[in-house]
Protein backbone atom coordinates (compact mmCIF):
# COMPACT_ATOMS: atom_id res chain seq x y z
CA UNK A 1 0.00 0.00 0.00
CA UNK A 2 1.24 3.31 -1.16
CA UNK A 3 -0.16 6.59 0.69
CA UNK A 4 0.84 10.16 1.56
CA UNK A 5 2.37 10.49 4.92
CA UNK A 6 1.34 12.52 7.24
CA UNK A 7 2.62 16.42 7.12
CA UNK A 8 5.46 17.14 9.60
CA UNK A 9 5.07 18.01 12.74
CA UNK A 10 8.65 19.20 13.56
CA UNK A 11 11.83 21.24 11.74
CA UNK A 12 14.58 19.82 10.87
CA UNK A 13 16.08 21.78 13.52
CA UNK A 14 14.14 20.36 16.27
CA UNK A 15 16.16 17.22 16.03
CA UNK A 16 19.48 18.56 17.88
CA UNK A 17 21.04 15.15 18.56
CA UNK A 18 20.48 13.87 14.99
CA UNK A 19 23.17 14.76 12.42
CA UNK A 20 20.42 16.30 10.15
CA UNK A 21 22.93 18.78 8.53
CA UNK A 22 24.79 15.14 7.18
CA UNK A 23 21.58 13.89 5.90
CA UNK A 24 20.37 17.06 4.54
CA UNK A 25 23.26 17.39 2.35
CA UNK A 26 23.94 14.04 1.00
CA UNK A 27 20.07 13.83 -0.02
CA UNK A 28 20.07 17.26 -1.51
CA UNK A 29 23.39 16.75 -3.57
CA UNK A 30 22.74 13.33 -4.88
CA UNK A 31 18.87 14.12 -5.93
CA UNK A 32 21.07 17.11 -8.06
CA UNK A 33 23.83 14.64 -9.00
CA UNK A 34 20.83 12.32 -10.28
CA UNK A 35 22.62 9.68 -8.63
CA UNK A 36 20.86 5.99 -8.27
CA UNK A 37 20.84 3.90 -4.84
CA UNK A 38 20.10 6.49 -2.54
CA UNK A 39 18.74 4.98 1.06
CA UNK A 40 19.15 6.76 4.13
CA UNK A 41 18.55 3.77 7.39
CA UNK A 42 17.12 5.69 10.67
CA UNK A 43 17.03 2.97 13.81
CA UNK A 44 16.45 2.90 16.93
CA UNK A 45 14.31 2.33 19.71
CA UNK A 46 10.17 2.89 19.21
CA UNK A 47 9.29 6.28 19.99
CA UNK A 48 12.02 8.32 19.51
CA UNK A 49 10.90 10.02 16.56
CA UNK A 50 12.28 7.93 13.60
CA UNK A 51 9.20 8.74 11.66
CA UNK A 52 9.16 12.75 12.02
CA UNK A 53 12.93 13.08 11.81
CA UNK A 54 11.91 11.32 8.01
CA UNK A 55 8.84 13.76 7.62
CA UNK A 56 10.63 16.24 8.34
CA UNK A 57 13.64 15.94 6.75
CA UNK A 58 11.30 15.50 3.39
CA UNK A 59 9.22 18.65 4.43
CA UNK A 60 13.29 21.15 4.12
CA UNK A 61 14.37 19.25 1.08
CA UNK A 62 10.44 20.27 -0.53
CA UNK A 63 10.10 16.74 -1.48
CA UNK A 64 6.67 14.43 -1.49
CA UNK A 65 7.05 11.34 1.02
CA UNK A 66 4.78 8.15 0.26
CA UNK A 67 4.47 5.45 2.70
CA UNK A 68 5.21 2.09 1.35
CA UNK A 69 3.17 -0.22 3.81
CA UNK A 70 3.75 -3.28 4.68
CA UNK A 71 0.03 -4.52 5.44
CA UNK A 72 -2.93 -4.85 2.98
CA UNK A 73 -6.33 -3.51 4.25
CA UNK A 74 -9.18 -4.49 2.45
CA UNK A 75 -13.01 -3.13 3.92
CA UNK A 76 -11.33 -1.78 6.62
CA UNK A 77 -9.79 -5.02 7.74
CA UNK A 78 -6.60 -6.64 7.71
CA UNK A 79 -6.24 -9.15 4.48
CA UNK A 80 -5.69 -12.50 5.74
CA UNK A 81 -6.23 -14.10 2.00
CA UNK A 82 -3.02 -16.56 0.77
CA UNK A 83 -1.26 -13.29 -0.78
CA UNK A 84 -1.14 -11.79 2.55
CA UNK A 85 0.91 -14.60 4.13
CA UNK A 86 3.76 -13.46 1.51
CA UNK A 87 3.40 -9.59 2.45
CA UNK A 88 6.92 -9.08 2.28
CA UNK A 89 7.49 -10.45 -1.43
CA UNK A 90 4.52 -7.94 -2.29
CA UNK A 91 5.74 -4.82 -0.74
CA UNK A 92 9.41 -5.82 -2.16
CA UNK A 93 7.65 -5.86 -5.81
CA UNK A 94 5.52 -3.21 -5.33
CA UNK A 95 8.62 -1.04 -4.43
CA UNK A 96 10.27 -2.19 -7.82
CA UNK A 97 6.93 -1.39 -9.73
CA UNK A 98 7.54 2.22 -8.03
CA UNK A 99 10.99 2.92 -9.28
CA UNK A 100 10.32 1.78 -12.29
CA UNK A 101 7.32 4.40 -12.63
CA UNK A 102 9.54 6.96 -11.06
CA UNK A 103 12.44 9.28 -11.18
CA UNK A 104 14.46 11.35 -8.74
CA UNK A 105 12.65 14.67 -11.21
CA UNK A 106 9.33 13.90 -9.22
CA UNK A 107 10.27 15.33 -5.90
CA UNK A 108 9.26 12.44 -4.36
CA UNK A 109 10.57 10.26 -1.39
CA UNK A 110 9.53 6.72 -0.22
CA UNK A 111 9.47 6.21 3.49
CA UNK A 112 9.66 2.10 4.24
CA UNK A 113 8.84 1.78 8.27
CA UNK A 114 9.28 -1.50 10.16
CA UNK A 115 11.83 -2.37 7.12
CA UNK A 116 13.33 -5.14 9.06
CA UNK A 117 11.16 -8.02 8.02
CA UNK A 118 12.08 -7.18 4.39
CA UNK A 119 15.51 -8.59 5.13
CA UNK A 120 14.62 -11.09 7.57
CA UNK A 121 12.40 -12.83 4.67
CA UNK A 122 15.38 -12.64 2.13
CA UNK A 123 15.92 -16.17 0.57
CA UNK A 124 12.65 -17.32 1.77
CA UNK A 125 10.17 -14.96 -0.19
CA UNK A 126 12.69 -14.11 -2.35
CA UNK A 127 16.59 -13.78 -3.18
CA UNK A 128 18.87 -11.56 -1.05
CA UNK A 129 20.04 -10.02 -4.65
CA UNK A 130 17.25 -9.08 -5.54
CA UNK A 131 17.48 -7.06 -2.27
CA UNK A 132 20.89 -6.12 -3.00
CA UNK A 133 19.81 -4.80 -6.70
CA UNK A 134 17.33 -2.95 -5.20
CA UNK A 135 19.33 -1.03 -2.91
CA UNK A 136 22.59 0.01 -5.36
CA UNK A 137 20.07 1.05 -8.66
CA UNK A 138 16.55 2.88 -7.02
CA UNK A 139 15.50 5.60 -8.86
CA UNK A 140 13.35 7.37 -5.84
CA UNK A 141 15.05 8.48 -2.90
CA UNK A 142 14.12 6.57 0.13
CA UNK A 143 14.11 6.18 4.28
CA UNK A 144 14.45 2.71 5.66
CA UNK A 145 13.26 2.68 9.46
CA UNK A 146 13.87 -0.07 12.19
CA UNK A 147 13.60 -0.53 15.55
CA UNK A 148 15.33 -3.66 14.98
CA UNK A 149 19.02 -3.15 13.40
CA UNK A 150 20.16 -6.17 14.94
CA UNK A 151 18.14 -8.22 12.29
CA UNK A 152 19.78 -6.78 9.33
CA UNK A 153 22.74 -8.75 7.78
CA UNK A 154 25.79 -6.64 7.35
CA UNK A 155 25.49 -7.57 3.69
CA UNK A 156 22.61 -5.51 3.39
CA UNK A 157 23.52 -2.56 6.27
CA UNK A 158 27.30 -1.64 3.95
CA UNK A 159 24.81 -1.21 0.83
CA UNK A 160 22.89 1.59 2.44
CA UNK A 161 24.30 4.74 1.82
CA UNK A 162 24.08 6.88 5.09
CA UNK A 163 23.15 4.86 8.64
CA UNK A 164 21.98 7.14 11.39
CA UNK A 165 21.25 6.06 15.04
CA UNK A 166 18.17 7.73 16.88
CA UNK A 167 19.11 7.46 20.58
CA UNK A 168 16.59 8.78 23.35
CA UNK A 169 16.29 12.58 23.11
CA UNK A 170 18.02 14.45 25.49
CA UNK A 171 16.97 16.41 28.51
CA UNK A 172 16.75 19.37 26.51
CA UNK A 173 14.91 17.95 23.93
CA UNK A 174 11.99 16.58 25.81
CA UNK A 175 11.91 19.80 27.94
CA UNK A 176 11.02 21.44 24.19
CA UNK A 177 9.20 18.29 23.10
CA UNK A 178 6.49 18.68 26.40
CA UNK A 179 6.25 22.55 26.58
CA UNK A 180 5.74 22.44 22.99
CA UNK A 181 3.07 19.50 23.09
CA UNK A 182 1.42 20.94 26.79
CA UNK A 183 0.52 24.38 25.23
CA UNK A 184 -3.29 25.11 26.02
CA UNK A 185 -3.20 22.77 29.26
CA UNK A 186 -2.13 24.98 31.58
CA UNK A 187 0.43 22.71 33.20
CA UNK A 188 2.90 23.94 35.25
CA UNK A 189 6.92 24.34 34.74
CA UNK A 190 7.34 22.77 37.87
CA UNK A 191 5.78 19.45 36.33
CA UNK A 192 7.29 19.90 32.91
CA UNK A 193 11.15 19.97 35.32
CA UNK A 194 10.15 17.16 36.99
CA UNK A 195 9.08 15.43 33.99
CA UNK A 196 12.13 15.81 31.75
CA UNK A 197 14.77 13.19 33.75
CA UNK A 198 11.85 10.64 33.30
CA UNK A 199 13.48 7.17 31.90
CA UNK A 200 12.44 6.25 28.48
CA UNK A 201 10.61 9.18 27.21
CA UNK A 202 10.01 9.66 24.13
CA UNK A 203 8.60 11.66 21.03
CA UNK A 204 5.58 9.53 21.10
CA UNK A 205 4.83 9.23 24.89
CA UNK A 206 4.58 12.95 24.91
CA UNK A 207 2.46 13.43 21.99
CA UNK A 208 0.01 10.85 23.18
CA UNK A 209 0.09 11.88 27.01
CA UNK A 210 -0.86 15.35 25.68
CA UNK A 211 -3.58 14.37 23.37
CA UNK A 212 -5.32 12.47 25.63
CA UNK A 213 -5.59 15.08 28.09
CA UNK A 214 -6.79 17.84 25.55
CA UNK A 215 -8.86 14.91 23.59
CA UNK A 216 -11.04 14.93 27.32
CA UNK A 217 -10.77 18.40 27.97
CA UNK A 218 -8.52 18.37 31.42
CA UNK A 219 -6.49 21.12 32.08
CA UNK A 220 -3.84 21.94 35.21
CA UNK A 221 -3.20 19.52 37.91
CA UNK A 222 -5.89 17.00 36.42
CA UNK A 223 -3.90 17.09 33.21
CA UNK A 224 -0.51 16.53 35.39
CA UNK A 225 -1.98 13.79 36.60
Amino acid sequence: VLIESDVAAYKINEFPHINSNLACNYLENAVLADLTGINVLLYGSPGVGKSEFARALADHLSRYLFEVRAVSVKDGQVDEDERVLKIDKQRLSYLQFINQMLDTSNQSMLLLDECESLFMSADLQYSKEQLHRLLEKNKVPSIWITNHVQCIEESFLRRFKLVLEFPQPTRQMVQKLATDAFTGLKVSNKFVQQLVPTANLSHALIANAAHVAKTIGTKGKEAEQ
